[in-house]
Order: C-alpha cells, then structure tokens, then sequence
C-alpha cells in the first residue's frame, strides 16, 4: 500500500560532455534552457553553462528511480553519440584552453540557496579565476503535503545526517564539496498546488552512473524526508549526543572516519537499509 504523503525522489543532475574524451561545451548540442527544457521520452535535458543537465521523474522507489536514470542516460546517449560525443562521468573538471574561450564557461551563477542550520542564504562560491567546473547531483524530493519552512528546514538536517554522510563516504568530488557541498545546502521547492518538498544540494552527480549509489540515495532520501515530515532534529530524537554539530563537521570537512562512524551508528539506531 502507498504511503498516504506520496514521497518521490527525483533529480537534476548536470553532467560534462567530451569529444574523443577531451572536454567541451554542450552550447548548441540538444538544446533546451533554464525554464525551458527539451522533453525526452524519459524525462528532459537543458544546456546549462558548459554542461548539460537531465530532469528525472520523480521515483516513489529504488526500482523506479534506477530505471528512470538508465532510461534517460541512455536516451541523452544515444543523442550526443550521434553527433560525435558523449558523456564525462566525473563530478569536476578543469577547463580546456578550448572551453575557456566560450562565454558560456563563465556562466555559473544560479539562483542562491540557503542553509538549514542558520536559515541564512548562503554566501555565492568564489571561484574567481578558478579552471574548475563542479556538476551536482541535488535531489528533488516531495510530499503531498503543504510544509512550512521550519520543516523543510528540519527535513534537510535529517538529509545530512544520512544522505550527507554517505556523500562523504562515497563523493569523489572533493573540490566541488568546498564550494558546493557545504552541510545543509537546500532549496525549499513546491510542485503543483498540492506537494512540497525540498531539493537537497550537496551531492554531486557520482550517483547517477551507479546503481548501488542510486539504490542508496534513493532509499535514504526517502527515509530522511518522511523522518522529518514527522520527527524534530536533535540530540534525544537521534540518539546522539552533540549530533548537530557533529555532522556539520563531518559533512563540512570531509570527515570520512567521522561520517563512517556517525553514518553507522545511524544505521544501528534507526534500522537504516541502503
């Protein structure tokens, strides 16, 4: 029987594209934009900067979620492979000279996103005259129910606690994570009139070309949104003493001995799968 909230996990995922794996633009490629998204049989794809970036659907299971991913990589694949190129599987690259002279390369600035810790906006990245480009991996996951603020809040430090902690784990995307894996990274979201949720910013895209990560994005993902649609974030309800602080820690510094030690007792006390 469905779960009466409805929980979905979806993605937007943003990926590098390569000729003869050298990196390039995907300018012009298969079209599509901010708002405006070129639709696929399974899901849709826009140019974004340098990179191009896939619409999930949203998933209510591992299964789906899975499927849904294969389903439109191979789709977007099967596109770029016709026209010479394909996909980089990596989270972060440093610019070709060729690449660099594109205005599209300079292009990375977005809408900001906030931290559920503070509840301030976070500071934009200063990448400056930095080569690297970083693609995420952010979920999109909801409920079919109105939340406030304060519990989308509370759903994301329940994200990074679980779905956090195995980034840390798990996340080759060591220079992304300084500028844009930061603890509590978050966007409040609302989709149609009757479901909101929240679209959680700190992984990068590695999940997205394995099935085990996604099996276990999806499976935490889901656990920490219902956990705290119904649960306030604290010590008692974790059962962790000095948690909050703890697993901004690990998340922030990339603790991989901390994560792994607080991910496990996670895993003991709420009889945590992935």
């Amino acid at each position: 029987m469905r779960n009466a909230l409805a929980p979905l996990i979806g993605g937007d995922p943003e990926f590098f594209v390569g000729r003869n794996n050298e990196l390039i633009t995907s300018k012009g490629l298969l079209g599509g934009h901010k708002g405006d998204p070129f639709d696929l049989e399974n899901g849709s794809v826009q140019e974004d900067n340098i990179m191009l970036e896939l619409n999930l659907i949203p998933s209510a299971t591992p299964q789906d979620f899975i499927k849904n991913i294969n389903n439109l990589l191979a789709e977007v694949e099967g596109r770029l492979n016709a026209l010479g190129t394909h996909f980089m599987t990596v989270p972060e690259v440093t610019m070709t000279a060729l690449v660099k002279e594109s205005k599209e390369a300079y292009e990375y600035g977005c809408e900001p996103d906030f931290n559920a810790w503070t509840g301030e906006v976070n500071p934009a990245p200063l990448l400056g005259e930095s080569d690297f480009r970083f693609a995420g991996g952010h979920l999109h996951c909801s409920l079919n129910k109105k939340l406030t603020r304060e519990q989308q809040n509370n759903i994301i430090k329940w994200f990074d606690v679980t779905v956090g902690l195995y980034c840390v784990l798990h996340d080759p995307g060591l220079e992304r994570a300084k500028y844009y894996g930061t603890a509590g990274r978050m966007r409040p979201t609302k989709y149609g009139k009757k479901s909101m949720g929240v679209e959680y910013r700190v992984p990068s895209n590695f999940w997205m070309f394995s099935q085990d990560h996604a099996e276990a994005m999806h499976k935490l993902a889901t656990w920490a949104l219902l956990k705290g649609y119904s649960t306030e974030f604290n010590s008692a309800t974790v059962g962790m003493d000095g948690i909050e602080l703890l697993v901004q820690e690990s998340i922030n510094n990339r603790d991989v001995d901390l994560a792994n030690f607080l991910l496990m007792r996670m895993k003991d006390l709420h009889n945590l799968e992935f």
